[in-house]
């Protein structure tokens, strides 16, 4: 069973549940896992102030185990996912996605894909003991930020078909891994952007900006005349986006403006999209009236993709805007997101606010509740005895967070009164469960 790893990487506060010596186990272990597999580890970061700190202490561990080094410097995830496809070899990304600056986290790949379960489980049994190289084996550590522009041209030649001559956006990269890849990829291809919230200072990132607060953006192209918005969050493998009159669009309706045109263009495999539990029903009912299949898994992009390289189908993605267009990428990856609803809606002649008037949303409301005993609540008798209680017509999904001390409600249905009452109730229910937990005596 996995201890560090969680749902997305190993992920916490850094210097508090996220060491530089867990860093550089966690390299010396891949150096003893995958040495004698590739030539090169390749790592990339975002703009935390840690990851120069993360970055030297991974460096470290797997140089020492003789294992080459090569450090592509300030990335997105879906980049470095993509150079280690290109140089058929295994990278670790050191972001913390869409959380706060303080935290950070360290995502391992390889040729393409995030690793497994059971690899994450193996790298965990070896980081328990450094096995350093013989004297006179230890390898290089090369900085090679010119790996990046690989990515940029790869992006570019998938594209380079359509004219986006026409098009005018405003993108946010949160101060994030896309700050400079961004403005490459829509310089190459034509496109007319301004770009806001790209000045990382390594505090900065994510805050009030990015996908988890549209409201920076929204803000700042009030009255503008843009056709569409952009936001990504801080290793860019989300994208949502805003309408000509600033309206948010999740990534249920991307998908589902997505597979609309995919469809059209007989690209749509299986005729069927992949989505979390998490995502709203009417997306579902829309889909399914036009004749597209609507299969579920649990949370986390990794578990999408798991499902569609099971099933053969090439599209899937989150609510939260992790969208992953298998044909064009092995993960998600915001710019490709943003390029694909662009073609989308130069092809159709349509605007964003279309989808969002089209696809209905049933009432959903999310709540959070801080607790260090997450997963203790969301396994507890207590809280499964009350979930059977909850009417059927409603949908009712309690999880723990995969990165952060959270237990994470979710509750769904057709009344809005109903919903809101009812996640108040739920949250106030598991607020006085973890105080029960806490008041427990010790045995």
């Amino acid at each position: 069973m996995r201890k560090l790893f969680g749902t997305d990487g190993i992920r916490g506060v850094v210097n508090s549940e996220l060491t530089p010596e867990i860093a550089y186990r966690l390299g010396n272990a891949i150096a003893q896992m995958f040495g004698d597999i590739h030539s090169e580890l390749i790592i990339a970061r975002d703009t935390r102030l840690s990851g120069d700190l993360l970055e030297s202490a991974i460096a470290s561990g797997a140089a020492a185990g003789g294992m080459k080094v090569v450090l592509a410097g300030v990335a997105t995830t879906p980049a470095l996912v993509m150079l280690t496809r290109i140089k058929n070899t295994v990278g670790v990304m050191i972001s913390a996605s869409h959380n706060p600056p303080e935290y950070n986290g360290l995502k391992v790949m390889e040729r393409g894909y995030k690793i497994s379960d059971s690899v994450e489980e193996e790298l965990e049994r070896l980081m328990e003991k450094t096995v350093l190289a013989a004297p006179g084996s230890v390898k290089r550590i090369k900085n090679e930020p010119e790996l990046i522009n690989l990515y940029v041209e790869k992006i570019t030649e998938l594209y380079k078909q359509y004219s986006f001559k026409n098009i005018h956006i405003a993108v946010d990269t949160a101060n994030g891994g896309a700050y400079e890849i961004a403005r490459k990829v829509y310089e190459a291809l034509g496109i007319s952007h301004e770009i806001f919230f790209n000045q990382p200072d390594g505090r900065n990132i994510n805050e009030g900006c990015g996908s988890t607060h549209p409201e920076g953006l929204i803000e700042k192209i009030q009255g503008r005349s843009f056709d569409a918005g952009v936001l990504f969050d801080g290793d860019a493998d989300r994208c949502l986006m805003i309408t000509r009159d600033g309206k948010l669009v999740d990534g249920d309706r991307l998908i589902t403006l997505n597979a609309l045109k995919m469809l059209k263009e007989g690209r749509l495999t299986l005729r069927s999209v992949v989505v979390t539990i998490m995502s709203n029903l009417g997306m579902e009912r829309y889909l399914k009236s036009h004749g597209i299949e609507v299969i579920r898994t649990k949370v986390g992009d990794r578990y999408v993709l798991e499902t569609m390289l099971e099933k053969g189908i090439n599209l899937g993605g989150e609510q939260s805007g992790h969208i992953i267009f298998l044909d064009r990428s092995t993960t998600g990856d915001g710019i490709v997101t943003s390029l694909e609803t662009l073609v989308s809606l130069m092809e159709t002649g349509r605007d964003l606010a279309d989808i969002l008037r089209e696809v209905p949303r049933y009432p959903q409301r999310l709540l959070n509740v801080k607790t260090n005993r997450k997963k203790e609540v969301a396994g507890s008798p207590e809280l499964r005895e009350k979930l059977k209680t909850l009417p059927e017509d409603v949908r009712v999904v309690v999880r723990p967070s995969g990165t952060e001390p959270l237990i994470r409600i979710m509750v769904e249905g057709e009344n809005e009164e109903m919903v809101e009452n009812l996640s108040n109730n739920l949250k106030k229910f598991i607020e006085e469960l973890i105080l029960s937990m806490e008041e427990e005596p010790v045995s």
